[in-house]
């Protein structure tokens, strides 16, 4: 059996074949940026500006991973919106792998994110896809 490890921002991806991500942040350019960066790893990315679209692409696309912003109107900065829409999607798929991303975090909200379902957290530059950690995951647990 060959299994491949592919290092990309977010997602430490072991897989035989490539997996389906799903992207949803209201910033075009962050959109941009991340599917130009994870097209070339991933068997299909979709991005979305329109967190109501989330159902949808849930039931239709069944991603792998989900890449969710935690802000959706101009001046939120609670989270709150992301929290809403992280239920939404875990009613759908209770396994999603899910993971927050926010320019407006801490410690109290990454805490939040964990114990309501989120695979990760992740603190990001406010719309620089530049400034994103590399971080590993595992859409397969690891033997």
């Amino acid at each position: 059996m060959h299994v491949q490890a592919v290092f990309i921002p977010f997602i430490f991806v072991r897989m035989e074949e490539k997996g389906k991500i799903l992207i949803i942040d209201d910033n075009k350019d962050v959109l941009f940026a991340l599917n130009l960066l994870l097209e070339p790893y991933m068997q299909k990315v979709k991005v979305t500006t329109q967190p109501a679209r989330i159902e949808y692409f849930m039931r239709t696309f069944q991603p792998d991973v989900v890449l969710l912003d935690m802000n959706f109107h101009r001046d939120a900065v609670s989270g709150q919106e992301g929290f809403e829409y992280l239920g939404q999607i875990l009613e759908i798929d209770p396994q999603a792998v899910v993971i927050f991303m926010t320019a407006y975090s801490d410690i109290e909200k990454a805490v939040k994110a964990i114990k309501v379902g989120a695979t990760d957290f992740q603190a990001v530059g406010n719309g620089e896809v530049a400034g994103y950690p590399l971080v590993g995951y595992s859409i397969e647990p690891f033997p």
